[in-house]
């Protein structure tokens, strides 16, 4: 019996530890809400490592940054605080970089300069101002942030003393300068944040999707980006979930490394009628709830709208912010699709309702591109999918000197073309219950 006992335990502690998250590449596991908060190990990997600039969920328009680039050991103790958005040379954009045990280091992009936690005889008391010291080869816990999904936004966690980065001063930050200190953790609004993906201004290269006309498919559930009713759409129309009813979207690359998802009836060359896919920001977008004499809070939800909007939103403001998106693609040939605005990424709701929600990992947030045109499994492009193709991918698999249409043989969207997709096309040939990609 205490044999069995203990095998028993055994496979439990496995089981266990098979659920932990992982972050993998691009792809971003979901955090369990226990795991959140537990500070022996942090929040795990929410976020890929890459460059981000880091926006208030106070207001939208404030960004966390440093007056001067702080790239060498003279610059330490340089306080991290807030301000407008200036791109003028990237003072915005800080890396993150997974340490693999649950925590980050936060560096200001193209330094060794990181976020740290001052230390005193006193402690870290209240307030503490956030700085910019040297990381060391191994960061200290001084300089290691567990990154934690909040219906708000992030909050920011230091590993050294569990205390929050939170905007001093909030009644202030209108002005576009405020101070981030640690507090211990309040769920207010000024500890949260959001992380914006940042590319370079005017980097046009490495583009992650070809500027075309495309059908857009849930990974979760399988239905595709659909607005509402029919055409003419007018602006605040909703973004749903549906099934293909040849409603695409032209997606185009912009300066700045973003995307606008253009509804197709409603394009033109002129810009004169675009309907582009957009979050609405609504009221919350300069909000400030907490004043010098209230700190207390009443929170949007962690959704937003998604609605199709011409070039700006409904209040004319924030230029095409919330019309851009970044379409990050995954390893299984999926796309996350995250908003410039604040770092939500498209999601599908239930079988029907699509959001934008802080960004988990999760199948909901995860699409498939296809091509308007494209006939998935026609290799052979004669426009019907049959054994000519199947036998035309075994050869092309062999490498026999045959000309196939690559995109419409990978069926199953993981950018090769094996044969797995011969399999699948044979499955759907046969008239299986199979959805070709």
């Amino acid at each position: 019996m205490k044999k069995f006992i203990a095998a028993l335990m055994a496979a439990v502690m496995f089981a266990v530890g098979q659920a932990m998250p992982v972050g993998k590449g691009n792809d971003i596991q979901p955090v369990r809400a226990e795991d959140r908060v537990e500070m022996t190990k942090g929040a795990g990997q929410v976020l890929p490592d890459g460059d981000y600039m880091i926006k208030s969920s106070l207001n939208y328009g404030i960004y966390i940054t440093t007056d001067e680039k702080v790239y060498t050991e003279e610059d330490k103790h340089t306080p991290v605080h807030t301000s407008n958005l200036d791109l003028s040379w990237g003072k915005h954009s800080f890396r993150l970089t997974y340490l693999n045990n649950g925590y980050y280091s936060i560096t200001q992009t193209g330094s060794d300069m990181c976020f740290d936690v001052p230390t005193s005889s006193n402690g870290v008391e209240d307030g503490k101002p956030v700085e910019f010291y040297m990381k060391g080869s191994t960061p200290s816990t001084n300089q290691q942030w567990s990154i934690e999904p909040t219906e708000l936004g992030y909050r920011i966690r230091s590993r050294y003393c569990s205390k929050c980065m939170q905007i001093i001063k909030v009644w202030d930050a209108m002005g576009g300068r405020s101070d981030i200190g640690l507090y211990p953790q309040d769920d207010r609004k000024d500890q949260a944040f959001t992380f914006i993906p940042y590319t370079p201004e005017g980097n046009e290269y490495d583009k992650p999707v070809n500027v075309d006309d495309y059908y857009i498919r849930s990974a979760k559930n399988g239905l595709w980006v659909d607005a509402a009713n029919f055409p003419p759409f007018t602006e605040g129309t909703n973004i749903d979930a549906y099934t293909l009813n040849d409603d695409s979207f032209k997606i185009a690359f912009q300066l700045g490394g973003y995307y606008n998802i253009c509804e197709k009836s409603s394009y033109d060359e002129e810009y004169q009628n675009r309907l582009m896919l957009g979050i609405d920001l609504g009221k919350y977008k300069n909000d400030f709830y907490q004043t010098e004499n209230d700190r207390s809070s009443e929170y949007a939800e962690g959704a937003r709208n998604v609605q199709l909007y011409k070039i700006q939103d409904r209040a004319g403001e924030i230029e095409t912010e919330a019309q851009k998106w970044l379409p990050i693609k995954n390893s299984d040939g999926t796309y996350t699709f995250v908003n410039q605005a604040n770092g939500y990424a498209l999601t599908v709701e239930d079988s029907y309702n699509i959001s934008a929600r802080i960004r988990d990992g999760s199948d909901s947030q995860k699409w498939y591109l296809r091509k308007v045109g494209r006939i998935p499994g026609d290799a052979n492009e004669d426009g019907d999918v049959n054994i000519n193709d199947v036998l035309m991918i075994q050869q092309f698999i062999a490498q026999w000197k045959v000309y196939i249409n690559e995109d419409n043989a990978d069926v199953n969207g993981d950018g090769n073309v094996n044969i797995n997709d011969v399999l699948l096309i044979q499955q759907f040939i046969a008239q299986w219950d199979v959805i070709l990609k």
